[in-house]
């Protein structure tokens, strides 16, 4: 399946995802628009992860592949794939399946009916003590140290117009924190509710260390690194 003009682009960031690619791409073709490209943005992973997306590109056409030439975190590979994304919505979402494809329909009636952002909402998760844990530890100092509450049951999944995510691109050098931006900035939002499933297959890539790390940047502690530094493009 070609997609030369898609009208919807679904950024998706990997790290040693190997095992759940396949699935995942197969549970996403049940619920997204036929001219939609999935736009997988490798972020350096030391597991099987591009290769399988070679794989997985081969079948299906629509896939897209960005291969950072080093790690530099979730939030710079959104970047990424917003950056190259072409569709006139673009959806974020994790490559573990705890996203749900399933509301993917609901999240673009949203944008249809004219909401600009449509922000799915944690109303239960599935997650190991450890994970709960950091990110309540995240949440609290992020919420201490800011001016602006963040929700910590909003996530990176998210849809968001294409102005938009021209403007998150643009102002890139500011923005240290896309969930949080999008909760703030001063635009009509849709918001919707989900449960967050337990992952499929593998291990996170968010560390306690790389919470802490993430945390330091949003509250202004450490300066911003961004890297468009790409190894590889297919398909773009």
């Amino acid at each position: 399946m070609t997609v030369s003009k898609p009208d919807y682009s679904i950024v998706i960031p990997a790290y040693n995802e190997s095992k759940v690619l396949g699935l995942l791409v197969v549970e996403l073709e049940k619920y997204i628009p036929k001219n939609t490209e999935i736009i997988f943005v490798d972020d350096c992973s030391t597991d099987k992860t591009l290769s399988v997306l070679k794989q997985i590109r081969r079948k299906n056409e629509s896939v897209k592949i960005i291969s950072l030439a080093k790690n530099s975190g979730q939030e710079n590979a959104i970047l990424v794939g917003l950056k190259h994304s072409l569709g006139g919505a673009v959806i974020v979402m994790d490559s573990d399946l705890q996203d749900p494809p399933a509301i993917i329909p609901k999240m673009i009636e949203g944008w249809k009916k004219g909401s600009k952002i449509i922000l799915p909402v944690r109303k239960s998760r599935q997650d190991s003590r450890l994970k709960i844990f950091s990110g309540k530890v995240f949440y609290f100092f992020l919420n201490l140290l800011s001016k602006n509450y963040s929700d910590p049951r909003i996530g990176s999944f998210f849809l968001i117009d294409k102005k938009i995510a021209r403007q998150i691109v643009e102002k890139s050098g500011q923005i240290r924190f896309i969930r949080s931006y999008l909760q703030q900035v001063k635009i009509p939002k849709t918001y919707i509710e989900f449960k967050r499933d337990a992952r499929k297959a593998g291990k996170t890539g968010y560390t306690f260390g790389k919470m802490t790390n993430l945390a330091l940047v949003a509250i202004g502690a450490t300066k911003i690194k961004r890297n468009n530094e790409i190894k590889e493009i297919v398909g773009i």
